[in-house]
């Protein structure tokens, strides 16, 4: 009886020998891959003025009066020598004639709109916000109106724009597009003194 009770004991013991050896002989495998990855940079934009936004040197505005000048459309012929030349010469815009009850002169020819150059990376997609603006004191509020084109088609791929609206266009092989800008003068409840100069401003933003 102590023989058979010691070869069970011997038999358990290579059972719970064999049952460790099998779970140390079990590798555990470890598989490591590289993944790659590739980001595309853009070109900075800047915006050349061209020629400044000017309503004219006699504004003699009363309270609430409006100033504007005609509203701009797409594919327009305002660029000086057509569609071409926005982007390659610093031509000025076309004098326009401002309108308004609150114009000093509603036939001036010395009323400009403005001209930009927007340069940033070539044949992309760019955002362009003509924000409302107006006179440093707050005088007056000005709600600029504009269009914006490329040499990508001549005198087709243009858009308009209006004040605070978002609008998308294409950028021409060189990474050009032309804008120019009118819009509109509104004074507030307090008419404007007469010879009196008043900064006014407005921003252009242009985001990729």
């Amino acid at each position: 009886m102590k023989l058979n009770k010691t070869l069970s004991v011997l038999k358990r013991s290579a059972v719970s020998a064999a049952l460790i050896s099998g779970i140390t002989a079990t590798a555990v495998q470890v598989q490591a891959d590289t993944f790659t990855f590739s980001i595309d940079t853009i070109a900075p934009v800047t915006i050349t003025e061209i020629q400044p936004l000017f309503f004219g040197t006699q504004l003699n505005l009363a309270a609430f009066g409006t100033c504007a000048f005609p509203t701009l459309v797409a594919n327009t012929d305002d660029w000086v020598g057509g569609d071409g030349n926005f982007a390659l010469l610093p031509a000025l815009a076309i004098p326009k004639a401002v309108t308004g009850a609150g114009c000093a002169d509603t036939a001036s020819t010395t009323s400009n709109l403005g001209h930009y150059l927007i340069s940033g990376g070539n044949s992309t997609p760019v955002k362009i916000t003509l924000v409302t603006g107006g006179a440093t004191g707050g005088e007056f509020t000005f709600a600029p109106q504009g269009v914006a084109d490329n040499l990508i088609s001549a005198n087709t791929g243009g858009i308009a724009l209006v004040a605070d609206a978002q609008q998308t266009i294409t950028s021409d092989t060189s990474g050009n597009i032309g804008l120019l800008v009118g819009g509109q003068i509104d004074v507030g409840i307090t008419a404007l003194t007469s010879g009196t100069t008043l900064p006014a401003s407005f921003d252009i933003n242009v985001v990729y």
